[in-house]
Order: structure tokens, then sequence, then C-alpha cells
């Protein structure tokens, strides 16, 4: 077969021959992180916590192999024996945070933890239909907004909250205005046909 590198035997450090093993292991970098980035690209587009974790997973086998490409040319060229496994406990650390984040979001997902991303952007929108200092309020205009909660699990989102309204406007209107606003909000979190759903609460701003 092809001599890759020599290991050191009998206190020899001297790493040769390290062309092959660097082309090698190059193909696997450049290869796992090209297939890494389109399966977290595709896995955020899909709302799939699997692929995207996946993905995430090939990402580090590229930090791993491009840090034991960088180790081996340093060995080769200082002689230094010490700093592949230093090389190798910090790629042990990169492994262990990524894995640790990978759990993490999986945990959340499974929990129900509510999704920032998801309160901010309704939140934004509730404000908008809510008149402030020197700003009209979007139509249908609101009197205020409160107990806005949101959930995000895969691709479904499912928020509720309650508006305000005059306490004179009739029952018809009230429920135009909260459909308007339900729909706004699905709309930009992306909910479509069986990906959730927004709840409004009408109650008297009195």
């Amino acid at each position: 077969g092809v001599q890759t590198c020599a290991l050191p035997i009998s206190g020899d450090t001297g790493v040769e021959r390290i062309g092959w093993g660097i082309a090698l292991v190059g193909a696997t970098v450049v290869a796992n992180g090209a297939t890494g980035l389109w399966m977290v690209s595709m896995g955020r587009r899909r709302k799939s916590s699997a692929l995207e974790s996946d993905g995430k997973h090939l990402l580090t086998d590229a930090i791993t192999g491009l840090g034991a490409i960088v180790a081996l040319v340093l060995v080769h060229l200082t002689g230094h024996a010490w700093i592949d496994p230093v090389a190798a406990l910090l790629m042990a650390a990169v492994i262990l945070v990524v894995g640790y984040r990978i759990v993490r979001h999986a945990l959340g997902n499974l929990l129900d933890e509510q999704d920032a991303g998801d309160y901010e952007a309704v939140r934004a929108i509730l404000d908008a239909h809510v008149a402030g200092p020197g700003r009209a309020a979007r139509e249908p205009a609101i009197v205020g907004w409160h107990k806005l909660r949101t959930r995000h699990v895969g691709r479904h989102h499912w928020v509720d909250f309650h508006v305000q309204v005059p306490g004179t406007m009739d029952v018809r209107a009230a429920h135009e205005l909260a459909t308007a606003i339900e729909l706004e909000i699905e709309a930009a979190l992306g909910c479509g046909e069986d990906g959730g759903n927004a709840t409004a609460h009408v109650e008297p701003a009195e």
C-alpha cells in the first residue's frame, strides 16, 4: 500500500511522506464540509431538526479533519510530537461542544421550549397594530395586546395571544380583526397548511 506517514518509533518523531495523507484527509474535509452545509441549509429550510443535526455532525467531521491536517503539518515542520495530542484534545473539545448544542436543541424541541425568534417576530407584528408616539397603527388597529405564547416544533408553529379592542366594537368586527392578524402572523412564520396556527383571544380594552 501507499505509506502516508512514519509513526514515531524508538524515539524518532519525524513524519515523512505526508503528501498522500494530507490529500486524502483534505478530500474528506471538502466532501464533509460541502455535504454538511447543504444538509444544515435543507434542515433549516424544511424545519427538520434531524437533517440539520446530521449536517452539523458532518461539519464537525470536516473541522476535526482540518485540525488533523494542521497538526500533521506542524509536527512535520517542527518535529514537536506533543502538538499531535494537543490537537487531538482540542478536536475532542470541539466535538463535545457541538454535541452538547445538538442535544440541547433537540431537548428544547421535545419539551416545547419557547422559540425566541418566533416570539420576537410576533411581538413586532402586534406592536405595529398598536398606535405609538408619532406612529399610526397598522390596520386593523388594536388598543393593545398581552399574554403572547409561542411554540415551535420542526415546521410547526403555534401562537396564541390576547388582543384588546374597544368595548363598543361588535362581535363580527372583532372577529374579522382577530382573523386578519392571525393570518398575518401565520404568513410571517410560514405556517402553511398543517404547519400550526395562530389563535387570538379578543377582549375589551376597558
